[in-house]
């Protein structure tokens, strides 16, 4: 299955009936929260034969103190799907190398032995980290914050991936909304997938239009150099404006 442009999230609530409009639309990748009610809806509604054409993702956070282990996540997350096996298990929230050391790294690889977990991910907010990780061949999936105005990467990561790198999922494309300010949600997403080490960008719906919308941006393909610059122009002038702690 070759990896999925658009990854459709159910955060903001879209509705059972956006997600399933989704699929009919041809996309091919599902991201829930663990309490995420209608993810949960969606994921027990496909047929078998959809259930071999979807990647469902989901994950568990771990705060190193108190943490529950990352197999009983995986085990509540595939009796509450209703599934044998996840497509992509994400560590959630990694804010940093000490929230990674190796005995979580080998609990990790614990849930891929099993084969409950295809892909295992992890969900990194410091993008120098993220190149670390990418360079060392582990995890199989990195989600990295990537938009208009947020492009660490840009510098930090992609000229520095290794031949056969993680896929990269791209999160926070409109810059938590932000960037909507002065450019329109289709402008935003093919911002992102106009890069080309980006495989996948994390979209969250508030509507079936909202959904729509997005998926006709994406079909449009990459932008042209002149609207790629005004972009990145307009996406320095919101970051400069926006207070350090929504960073």
């Amino acid at each position: 299955m070759p990896p999925p442009r658009l990854c459709v999230s159910a955060t903001y609530r879209p509705g059972v009936r956006t997600l399933c409009r989704a699929l009919d639309e041809g996309v091919n990748c599902f991201f829930g929260f663990p309490i995420d009610t209608q993810f949960t809806a969606f994921a027990r509604s496909l047929t078998a034969d959809q259930r071999d054409r979807v990647t469902l993702a989901t994950g568990g956070a771990n705060w190193i103190v108190g943490h529950a282990p990352f197999r009983r996540a995986l085990d509540n997350a595939l009796r509450r799907l209703r599934t044998d096996r996840l497509d992509i298990f994400f560590y959630l929230g990694l804010l940093s190398a000490n929230h990674f050391p190796a005995s979580i790294q080998d609990e990790l690889r614990t849930l891929r032995a099993t084969g409950k977990v295809r892909s295992l991910g992890v969900s990194a907010h410091d993008t120098a980290f993220a190149a670390l990780l990418a360079a060392q061949g582990f995890p199989d999936v990195l989600m990295i914050r990537y938009n208009a105005a947020r492009r660490e990467a840009d510098s930090v990561l992609f000229p520095n991936l290794p031949p056969n790198p993680p896929r990269l999922f791209a999160f926070t494309a409109t810059y938590w909304t932000r960037l909507l300010r002065r450019l329109t949600a289709a402008q935003c997403y093919r911002f992102v997938l106009s890069n080309p080490a980006v495989d996948t960008v994390l979209t969250s719906p508030r509507s079936e239009a909202e959904l729509v919308t997005t998926i006709r941006a994406i079909e449009q393909g990459p932008l042209d150099d002149e609207e790629l610059q005004w972009i990145r122009r307009t996406g320095d002038e919101i970051r400069a404006a926006s207070p350090w702690f929504l960073d």
